[in-house]
């Protein structure tokens, strides 16, 4: 999974399996840094629930993941 991916994607929101492939963890992972008591350690964007799935805007978190990264290709 690369930012390029996430970008093609038409979906308004992504999910922790989307996000754990990009950053080589497991869902179980981005679950546990989206609702750690650590700022330092919490993701910088909101998550909302759909159902049992724990969601983020795609738009948001692309716009935090090119500020952070700079990574040209998207590579993870």
């Amino acid at each position: 999974m690369t930012l390029k991916d996430i970008e093609e994607m038409t979906r308004e929101r992504i999910g922790t399996k989307e996000i754990a492939a990009l950053y080589g963890m497991s869902p179980g992972d981005v679950l546990r840094k989206a609702h750690s008591d650590d700022p330092e350690q919490r993701w910088p964007f909101n998550f909302t629930w759909n159902g049992n799935r724990l969601m983020v805007p795609r738009e948001a978190f692309l716009a935090w993941a090119r500020g952070v990264r700079g990574n040209e290709n998207g590579q993870a």
